[in-house]
Parts: structure tokens; sequence; C-alpha cells
């Protein structure tokens, strides 16, 4: 999936969790911000917080590639809310596929 907006990332989110079925949403929101460096992301109400730093270094160490980006981003938002990594996992693979570029970051992120 590629999103070049946050809102697109937001909207693919909502969608996965919506079939999933277990989660809750609401009107989610997405911000890339400061957090301790060990903390990826976290759910603050509806507000997913992203790490800006780990966020940046990402970003540099793809060259900005949009569709490695939007993978890294639905991935810890993902992350932010399900809170276990063999379920995000169970989710990724499911919902977009073990050879998604989601499921390939989700494999950098959590190996």
């Amino acid at each position: 999936m590629i999103c070049k907006e946050i809102e697109c990332v937001e909207g693919v989110v909502r969608r996965i969790l919506e079939q999933e079925g277990k989660f809750n949403v609401g009107n989610l929101k997405i911000k890339v911000s400061d957090l301790p460096y060990d903390e990826m992301s976290k759910l603050d109400g509806n507000l997913i917080i992203i790490n800006s730093v780990r966020f940046r270094n990402f970003s540099n160490e793809t060259g900005g590639d949009s569709k490695l980006v939007s993978a890294y981003l639905i991935v810890l938002s993902l992350y932010a809310i399900v809170k276990d990594r063999l379920e995000l996992e169970k989710i990724i693979s499911n919902k977009l596929g073990m050879d998604s570029v989601e499921f390939e970051v989700y494999k950098i992120l959590f190996s």
C-alpha cells in the first residue's frame, strides 16, 4: 500500500482494525512526535504517536521511499493499538499478506 499522506495511512489502519472487529478505534489520528527511544509507538486516546527519531532514521535509511515509509507507519500504528507482536504478525499476514511490504517491514522491526 502506498500512502503519500497521513490521512491515507489512518484510513488503512482504521479499515484493517474494523475488519478484525476486535478493536474499537473511533476516529484515529497519527502524529510523529517525541517518545522515549525504546518506545516505537503508543496510543493516547485516539492519537497514535510514532517515535520521531526512529521514524527519521527509518526514512533516511530507505531514502524516503514512500512505499516503505507508509508501510512503517501502518505497522507501528497497528502495533500501538494491538500491543502484541504475534497478534500484529497475524493481522498483517491475514489482511495484507505475507508477501506485502508491510510484512517485510514488520520482520525488520520485530526480528
